[in-house]
């Protein structure tokens, strides 16, 4: 299940909207099978271990964190 997560996270950083990414998502049988609440917890950590890295000032990928952040807010 993780792979999609992020997969759909850098979707969302290249410019689809977290629902269009949901979508897409929605015709794989893995995410199809996923509790919301599992989807949420991943979300929520994948957003979290992005914002660690800007924290950190890992250069470049603050988009890549505000489309996971994106992401993972879709499911709170």
């Amino acid at each position: 299940m993780r792979g999609w997560v992020i997969h759909r996270t850098l979707v969302v950083a290249v410019g689809h909207t977290p629902q269009e990414a949901r979508l897409w998502a929605s015709k794989l049988p893995a995410f199809r099978k996923a509790s919301p609440e599992a989807v949420f917890v991943l979300a929520q950590a994948e957003a979290r271990r992005w914002e660690d890295l800007v924290s950190d000032g890992v250069p470049d990928i603050d988009v890549v964190a505000k489309g996971a952040r994106a992401w993972a807010d879709l499911w709170a």
